[in-house]
């Protein structure tokens, strides 16, 4: 009787295992099933599929690479054409800034070219500097001026600076009729016996004279008696340009007449010449009696007037 009962048992055990075992069995293949379906789906909608070595790696990197150049080409196309427009537009500005820096360094250079004492202006044209030291006094150099004037002449004046304390108001007229005012220091000394101090104090001076006068703070000077060994670097770092000549009409001289003063313009002027005369300092009547006909010999000889920062094309004045 036991016999048959342990039989019968482990009969249904066996048959029960069977049973769970085929149901879990048929379960886990439809899963799989799934799974294999849904990467099947992926595949039929174009989506890469994750390579298996490193070569089909480096292969699809360098297809998606393609792709996204090919996609963003156009882009840069439209976006580069405004840059080239641009540039276009810009090209014309572009050359006038380097013209015109082309133009400053040319300018520049002349400059640096020039010597520390200038004697003599370009040669290339046919201008001449008339230069007119000693005043501004009261009884010359309004004379001087009112011809320069009935002329149309520009004309520099080299003014001492104790006289310009004097007469401002003639010193105002040299600047007003547009002629250029330079410095010949406060008292005329002569420049090489002195010491450094007093040499740039004798233009500070006048510098401070002249700016009270008329406004202007001067670049240019002329040493008195054109008197300048030793000096040069000195005056230049006051901010000075140093203005000697090339033709000395001896004016100065006493004794010298209207006819010596125009032989020796005359005999001694050439394009660029810087002509010494005076406007004051002593009797300059035999200078004023000359300077008419001097102008008009002048302008025969086909000569363009011009003041001695135009003929150098230096700055007259610091801002």
């Amino acid at each position: 009787m036991k016999g048959t009962l342990l039989r019968t048992g482990l009969f249904l055990f066996m048959a029960t295992w069977v049973g769970f075992s085929t149901a879990w069995n048929a379960s886990y293949a439809s899963q799989a099933g799934k799974r294999f379906l849904t990467a099947s789906e992926e595949k039929s909608t174009g989506a890469v599929k994750t390579p298996s070595s490193r070569s089909e790696s480096r292969k699809t990197q360098g297809e998606t690479g393609d792709r996204e150049l090919e996609k963003q080409a156009p882009k840069e196309e439209i976006k580069q054409k405004p840059e080239s427009q641009q540039a276009v537009q810009k090209q014309p500005e572009e050359k006038q800034v380097a013209q015109g820096t082309e133009g400053a360094r040319e300018k520049a250079e002349k400059k640096a070219n020039l010597p520390l004492v200038v004697y003599q202006g370009p040669t290339e044209k046919k201008q001449v500097a008339l230069t007119f030291d000693d005043g501004p006094d009261r009884t010359y150099t309004p004379r001087v001026l009112d011809i320069l004037k009935r002329e149309q002449i520009p004309a520099t004046f080299f003014v001492v600076g104790k006289e310009v304390n004097r007469n401002g108001e003639v010193a105002q007229r040299i600047v007003s009729e547009g002629h250029v005012i330079a410095n010949h220091t406060w008292s005329h000394l002569y420049l090489p016996g002195l010491p450094d101090k007093r040499v740039q104090g004798e233009l500070n001076r006048t510098v401070q004279a002249v700016q009270q006068a008329t406004g202007k703070k001067m670049s240019l000077m002329r040493p008195p008696y054109g008197a300048v060994k030793g000096k040069e670097e000195r005056i230049t770092h006051t901010g000075h340009r140093i203005i000697n000549w090339d033709v000395d009409t001896r004016d100065w001289k006493p004794g010298r007449t209207s006819q010596q003063i125009l032989s020796a313009v005359k005999k001694h002027t050439v394009p660029g010449s810087i002509v010494l005369m005076h406007s004051g300092g002593g009797n300059r009547s035999a200078t004023v009696q000359a300077l008419p006909e001097i102008i008009h010999y002048l302008k025969q000889q086909g000569y363009e007037f011009v003041t001695v920062d135009q003929m150098l094309d230096v700055p007259a004045y610091i801002d």
